[in-house]
């Protein structure tokens, strides 16, 4: 039991680390940086790659674009709406359907999922948490 909470508790407190005056400073020094486009552009192209999809890499491009200060994460879920647009496109048929009539996902599925997920993060505190970390953040990990 002692092994197990141990290694529970090193997992836990790995986000901790020693300053100055014995203060704990909570969380990774520095921040994970939102990705550029084209981390954008490789995430979105490996996320549709396993489904059926009628996306050029034109259109990956566009919609990678267009997601401008989306995480990751954000990014999955923007994925994850574009892909339920075919099964939203059979409306009371789904509950017959196969899965040779579920149409491949689109640019417009992407349009649309594009207006209903936004950046979990605004620009004001991606602004705040840049200036926090270059007053405050820590320079190098020791």
């Amino acid at each position: 039991m002692t092994q197990t909470s141990s290694s529970y508790y090193g997992e836990e407190l790995k986000g901790l680390c020693a300053a100055p005056k014995g203060a704990l400073l909570f969380g990774p020094p520095g921040t994970v940086p939102l990705p550029d486009i084209a981390a954008r552009t490789y995430l979105i192209g490996h996320l549709v790659s396993s489904h059926s999809h009628s996306l050029t890499q034109r259109d990956i491009a566009a919609i990678a674009s267009a997601t401008d200060k989306y995480s990751g994460s954000d990014i999955m879920n923007l994925c994850k709406e574009a892909a339920m647009g075919p099964l939203r496109s059979l409306g009371d048929r789904l509950k017959q359907a196969r899965a040779q009539d579920i149409r491949p996902i689109s640019k417009a599925d992407f349009t649309d999922a594009l207006a209903r997920v936004s950046p979990s993060v605004s620009a004001d505190t991606l602004r705040r948490l840049t200036e926090w970390n270059a007053r405050y953040g820590l320079q190098k990990a020791t």
